[in-house]
């Protein structure tokens, strides 16, 4: 038997797999909001996966925020996009310096 692909997904995959699906509209800024609830302690132990907490605080902030009704939908969106393109940013320039 095959295992799940899904059972090799880092804590920072997960994450990263649903603010895009947020990115490409196929999940609401809410259900998004929603979804990374669940991930509320598997975070707090993650102390040591900077990008799952850089993803998970920045993309619960903007939820956050959206809630308030002090960002729209697609300014979440855009946020998100330049989040992702960030931590690409940050991964490449580490993998430079190794």
């Amino acid at each position: 038997m095959l295992a799940s692909p899904e059972l090799d997904l880092t804590l920072a995959a997960e994450i990263r797999d649903l603010i895009e699906q947020c990115v490409r509209g196929e999940l609401g800024v809410s259900d998004l909001d929603r979804r990374l609830s669940i991930y509320v302690r598997r975070i707090g132990s993650a102390m040591d996966d900077a990008e799952a907490r850089r993803l998970y605080g920045r993309a619960r902030m903007l939820g956050s925020e959206r809630g308030y009704g002090h960002r729209t939908e697609d300014d979440v969106r855009n946020q998100l996009r330049l989040l992702l393109a960030d931590v690409d940013a940050t991964q490449d320039s580490r993998a430079r310096t190794r």
